[in-house]
């Protein structure tokens, strides 16, 4: 059984996301998943059982305090239908002074899952540091990821987890220490000089203290429309947030066992034998054609109107009057 928690003690980074839809995904892949919400503010609870599950429900913190007598009373199904939850609720809170007394108090939920069988468990945990609940999840497991924002802010985070891990790792065997998978840059967006500039730095730059910590080639771009989402039956197949979470469960798959899954392969399989679309052949129709006439706009003539010349005195007249003055001349 694969235990994964989501480990950062900057808030804000993602790790609900991470934690909801990777055992989505995982599911979706035909593995039995369990999702445990050790965070107060039950964000993942909300997400997966917010239908059926009531706050006065038993939690995962009552099986903390042995309120209960296992992990099996307090899991419930999700509203998808396609994984169990481990839920939690704003009760938690009181857990963590409860069992601040006990001797054992680190391995409370190490020793609980020994009665559950799952193929992978994941287990999202609160921003806090120094906490009995975020230690119970981390010694629980048996693999870590780290969400990391890509922001500048969000790279000083990155490391302040890495201490608290390397601290928290000291009071565990070598052997039962759990693996460092990586961080994971979540709200990527490649037109951000800053994602790219964050991408490069966690490639170039790799601690000496967790070898295999390298950073995930899946990048969970941002998407607005994720925050909004109240139903993870909402993330469909062909939509960004699902290729995206679906990309990061087969490459945590492929790094914990060695080997890539079987649909994954098939997928390759088809893509390297898939033909190549047949090119049009270019005939001398569809080049020599013929250009469209062009409308011809005649131009409107405007009827001027043509003045008459004023009628010329005749010769005949003209003689007359002459006539007619030498007559009265002589009269005279």
């Amino acid at each position: 059984m694969q235990v994964i928690s989501i480990v950062n003690r900057k808030g804000g980074v993602g790790k609900t996301t991470t934690a909801v839809y990777l055992s989505l995904c995982l599911a979706k892949l035909g593995k039995r998943v369990l999702t445990i919400d050790l965070d107060p503010q039950g964000n993942a609870t909300q997400l997966l059982v917010r239908k059926t599950f009531i706050p006065d429900d038993k939690t995962i913190g009552d099986v903390l305090t042995g309120e209960v007598s296992g992990l099996k009373d307090v899991i419930v199904a999700s509203d998808v239908g396609e994984l169990d939850v481990a839920p939690a609720s704003d009760r938690i809170k009181e857990v963590e002074r409860r069992i601040d007394r006990y001797p054992l108090r680190d391995f409370l939920l190490s020793n609980a899952l020994k009665e559950v069988d799952y193929d992978f468990v994941v287990i999202d945990t609160s921003p806090a540091a120094d906490s009995n609940l975020v230690r119970n999840g981390i010694f629980a497991s048996t693999h870590a990821i780290i969400p990391i924002e890509a922001a500048l802010l969000s790279m000083s985070g990155y490391v302040l987890a890495l201490e608290d891990l390397h601290t928290l790792f000291r009071h565990l065997p070598e052997d039962g220490q759990p693996v460092l998978l990586g961080p994971l840059l979540t709200r990527w967006d490649k037109r951000e000089s800053v994602a790219v500039e964050c991408f490069d730095y966690l490639t170039e730059h790799e601690d000496e203290r967790f070898p295999t910590a390298k950073l995930f080639g899946t990048v969970i771009r941002t998407n607005t429309k994720l925050k909004n989402v109240v139903d993870p039956s909402e993330l469909k197949p062909r939509k960004r947030s699902f290729d995206d979470h679906m990309a990061l469960a087969n490459e945590v798959i492929s790094r914990i066992t060695g080997v890539a899954p079987e649909k994954v392969a098939k997928k390759l399989a088809k893509k390297r034998t898939r033909k190549a679309p047949a090119k049009k052949k270019i005939t001398s129709k569809t080049v020599t054609k013929k250009a469209p006439a062009k409308r011809t706009v005649k131009a409107k003539t405007t009827k001027t109107a043509v003045k008459k010349a004023p009628a010329k005195k005749t010769r005949r007249r003209v003689q007359r009057k002459r006539t007619v003055a030498t007559k009265t001349g002589s009269a005279s």
